[in-house]
C-alpha cells in the first residue's frame, strides 16, 4: 500500500549500541519493530527484556519522538534450530583466525529467517567481532544501501570472504553505529539530551541482584572504556577487587555444577 509506513526491524538487547540505534530512528516518522532472542542459558535474559521495555517507554515519552515503537517481539531460540550446516562450517573456519563470539551462529540463522534485521555492533577497544569491525574500517567487501529514511547501512559480501558472507551476509549494519566507539556513543546520547537512557542500559553478564556485578569481562571492559559511572556504589567496590569476586564466582559456579553432576559428566566425556 502506498501510505504504509516503513518499518525498521531492530535487534534490541537493552545495551548501549542498540538503544542508541532505536533512539536515532525515533526521529523519523516510521514504525520501529524491536526483536529480542530469548536464550534460556543466558542469565541476563529477563533483565534485558525488562530494560528494553523500560527504554521503549522512555523514548516514547520524548517530545522529539516521531516513530511508532511496536511491542517487542521475543524470539524463542528453539524456533531457529537446528542451525544450517553451512553456517556452522563457515563459523568453525572463521574462528581459526578471527575472534568471533559463538552467539553469531544463532544470530546468523535468525537473520536468514528475518531479512532486513538491523544488528548493532560498535567499535570497541577489544572488539568481539574483529572481522566485522576491520571490514568497516577498511571498507573491504562491503555493500552500501540507503533506505527510505536516508539512513546508510552496510552489508558484508563475498569480497570479505565466502565464510564471512555465509555467517554475516544477512546482517544489516547501521553506519551510524558500527563506526562509533562507546565513547562516541555516549557523546551522541549527551547531544540528544538522553543520558538518562544511557544510564538505564544494561551491559553486565553476571548480575548481582538487580545491578551490574562490576567484575565480569563486560563490566571490566565497560569501566576501561567509560569509567565506573554506570556501576552502583556496591558495583564499584566489587570492581575495585574484581579478581577476588571473579574467583569467588567461579568457585561457587564450580560447586554448583558439581552438585548437579554436570562437572563430573563433563570430565567423563572429555577424558573417556
Amino acid at each position: 500500500m502506498e501510505n504504509e509506513k516503513y518499518t525498521a526491524k531492530v535487534m534490541w538487547t537493552g545495551g548501549l549500541d542498540s538503544t542508541l540505534r532505536v533512539l536515532q530512528l525515533s526521529y523519523y516518522d516510521i514504525d520501529i519493530q524491536p526483536y529480542y532472542i530469548y536464550i534460556r542459558k543466558r542469565k541476563t535474559r529477563d533483565k534485558e527484556i525488562k530494560t528494553v521495555n523500560k527504554l521503549a517507554e522512555m523514548i516514547k515519552d520524548r517530545p522529539s519522538t516521531k516513530a511508532n515503537i511496536l511491542p517487542l517481539i521475543i524470539l524463542d531460540e528453539d524456533d531457529f534450530r537446528p542451525i544450517d550446516q553451512d553456517i556452522i562450517d563457515a563459523y568453525k573456519r572463521l574462528i581459526k583466525t578471527q575472534h568471533i563470539s559463538f552467539q553469531n551462529i544463532l544470530l546468523s540463522q535468525v537473520t536468514r529467517t528475518i531479512p532486513g534485521l538491523e544488528i548493532s555492533f560498535e567499535r570497541t577497544k577489544d572488539a568481539d567481532e574483529s572481522l566485522i569491525v576491520d571490514s568497516v574500517i577498511t571498507q573491504k567487501g562491503l555493500r552500501e544501501q540507503v533506505d527510505e529514511t536516508g539512513e546508510i547501512y552496510y552489508f558484508i559480501t563475498e569480497e570479505t570472504g565466502i565464510d564471512a558472507a555465509t555467517v554475516f551476509g544477512n546482517y544489516k549494519f547501521p553506519k551510524r553505529i558500527i563506526e562509533k566507539t562507546k565513547e562516541e556513543e555516549i557523546e551522541e546520547f549527551k547531544e540528544l539530551d538522553a543520558m538518562d537512557m544511557a544510564k538505564s542500559t544494561w551491559f553486565c553478564q553476571n548480575p548481582v541482584g538487580d545491578e551490574a556485578c562490576g567484575y565480569c569481562l563486560v563490566c571490566r571492559n565497560t569501566v576501561e572504556e567509560l569509567g565506573t559511572w554506570r556501576l552502583t556504589e556496591a558495583g564499584k567496590k566489587r570492581h575495585k577487587h574484581w579478581r577476588y569476586h571473579l574467583l569467588k564466582h567461579k568457585i561457587k559456579k564450580g560447586f554448583s555444577l558439581l552438585s548437579k553432576g554436570s562437572l563430573i559428566k563433563y570430565f567423563k566425556n572429555k577424558y573417556r
